[in-house]
């Protein structure tokens, strides 16, 4: 299962989220791509995706990638 995460990022200036994927397997994190969007909506559109089609992990990074392009 695909889940969003939440990072807390800060410049100089400014404090801002970022939302990235992780992949929970028995309740841990597979694998975590961080730093995707500022963009909840545009992540979870990703997460949908991947839950959707059972995203295998090697693909993930590929789905991330097609969807920012």
């Amino acid at each position: 299962m695909f889940t969003i995460t939440k990072t807390t990022k800060r410049n100089e200036e400014t404090e801002f989220t970022s939302y990235g994927i992780a992949m929970l397997r028995n309740n841990c994190a597979e694998i975590i791509l961080s730093d995707i969007s500022p963009d909840i909506d545009f992540v979870n559109s990703i997460v949908r995706k991947c839950n959707k089609y059972n995203a295998a992990p090697e693909h993930v990074i590929d789905i991330v990638y097609d969807s920012l392009v």
